[in-house]
C-alpha cells in the first residue's frame, strides 16, 4: 500500500503527467455523460426500439473510424492528436447540444451525436502514446497506467450519475453543453503538453 501510495504520488509530482490525466478524466466524463444523453433522447422520442437504433448508429461509425484516428497518434504525435481530438469532441458535442436545445428534428440530432461518438475514438491511441513520453521513470509509467484504470473505473460509477441529475434539471442537450464543456477544458490541458516529433514514417 506505501509503494503504491509512493507511485501515485510521482505521478501527481509530474505536472504534464497530471494534467494528461485530469484531461483524460474529464474526457471519461463527457464520452460516458453524452451516451447516456443521446439514448435518454432518443428513448424519450421513441422508447427502447429507437434507443436501440441509436446506439447501434453511435457505434458504427465509431468502429469504422478507430483505426485511422489511432494511425494519426502515431503520424502527428500523441499530444497534438490529443489536442485536435479533445477540440473536435468539444465542437460536436456542442453542435449536438445546441440542436437538442434548439428542439430540431431527431434525425440530424442523431447524426450529429454519431460524430461526437466517432469523434471521441481519437483519445484512446493518443493517450497510449502521451503517457509514455511523459512518464520520467518505469515507476511513474506503472503508476499513470494503473491511475488511468481508476479514473475509468470511477467515472463509470460518476458520470452516469451526474448526468442524471444534469438531465433532471435541463434536459439532454444541457447534458450535451456540459460535456463540450469539459472537453473544452480538456482541449486547455493537453495544450500545455510538450510536443514529441512526427513520426519518420509519415
Amino acid at each position: 500500500m506505501k509503494q503504491a501510495a509512493q507511485a501515485l504520488g510521482a505521478v501527481l509530482r509530474n505536472g504534464d503527467l497530471r494534467r494528461a490525466e485530469t484531461a483524460f478524466a474529464l474526457f471519461v466524463a463527457a464520452e460516458l455523460g453524452s451516451w447516456v444523453a443521446i439514448l435518454v433522447y432518443a428513448y424519450r422520442q421513441g422508447g427502447a426500439t429507437e434507443a436501440g437504433i441509436v446506439a447501434a448508429v453511435q457505434l458504427v461509425p465509431a468502429g469504422i473510424l478507430a483505426p485511422a484516428f489511432g494511425a494519426a497518434a502515431d503520424r502527428f504525435g500523441g499530444a497534438t492528436t490529443l489536442v485536435g481530438g479533445y477540440a473536435l469532441q468539444c465542437l460536436t458535442m456542442a453542435g449536438t447540444g445546441a440542436a437538442l436545445v434548439a428542439g430540431i428534428p431527431s434525425s440530424p440530432i442523431y447524426v450529429l451525436a454519431a460524430s461526437a461518438a466517432a469523434s471521441v475514438t481519437i483519445t484512446r491511441p493518443a493517450q497510449a502514446v502521451v503517457t509514455p513520453a511523459l512518464a520520467r521513470s518505469p515507476t511513474e509509467l506503472g503508476a499513470v497506467n494503473v491511475l488511468s484504470g481508476w479514473i475509468r473505473a470511477t467515472m463509470a460509477m460518476a458520470a452516469p450519475a451526474l448526468v442524471g441529475v444534469v438531465l433532471t434539471l435541463g434536459g439532454p442537450g444541457i447534458a450535451f453543453l456540459c460535456a463540450a464543456g469539459a472537453m473544452g477544458a480538456a482541449a486547455a490541458l493537453a495544450a500545455t503538453l510538450p510536443r514529441a516529433p512526427r513520426s519518420k514514417s509519415e
